[in-house]
């Protein structure tokens, strides 16, 4: 006796219909936003969008050195996103912050330019009888720091900076050309200066 097809739950029908307009907007190149409320499966969401386009067009992205950018805001999160799509190369699972800092870190000459502008910089270093000039940045523990030779950088500024260098087209070009796909994981978390620099 064959058995009837399990009835899907109103819950499951909808997220079914979600996760095909997802991939609908990926294969059209368009920005989303995925909502829905805890438990609703969002992260299951997240890493079928990451398979379909690791199953469509991974290996050319990689062929092109370009990969998908998916960004997090635990290591928890970032584990658990790079296991579940096996690790592949051609998903950048990343925090906010490291995502950031592999970006900023290569743009010394910029970076010293820069620190300038954020807030309570310009004090620290006077007060440090220091400039910004000849020192290479860094970012390590997330403790604002200056040194004889290096300044360290704190949390903040990291995005901070990011926003700053978004506003640079040379920048933004060298970042949209190695990663052409961003997934953003609790997007609503965001900082929303941030979020609008990013849809640039």
């Amino acid at each position: 006796m064959t058995q009837a097809p399990r009835q899907l739950s109103p819950a499951e029908q909808a997220a079914e219909t979600a996760l095909a307009q997802v991939f609908d907007a990926i294969d059209q190149k368009h920005s989303f936003i995925l909502e829905a409320g805890a438990g609703a499966g969002k992260t299951y969401s997240l890493v079928q969008s990451l398979q379909h386009i690791i199953e469509k067009d991974g290996a050319t992205l990689l062929r092109q050195k370009q990969r998908v950018a998916c960004i997090t805001y635990t290591n928890v999160a970032k584990d658990e996103i790079q296991e579940r799509t096996g690790n592949n190369p051609a998903v950048v699972a990343e925090t906010i912050h490291s995502f950031c800092w592999s970006l900023l870190k290569s743009f010394q000459p910029m970076l010293r330019e820069s620190i300038n502008q954020l807030p309570r910089w310009p004090a620290r270093l006077e007060e440090a009888g220091q400039t910004t000039e000849g020192k290479t940045i860094k970012y390590d523990l997330g403790y604002p720091t200056v040194k004889e030779t290096e300044i360290y950088l704190g949390h903040d500024d990291i995005i901070a900076l990011m926003v700053i260098f978004l506003e640079n087209p040379k920048f933004r070009a060298i970042f949209t050309k190695r990663f052409p796909i961003l997934f953003i994981d609790e997007y609503q978390d965001t900082d929303k200066v941030f979020a609008e620099a990013l849809q640039q």
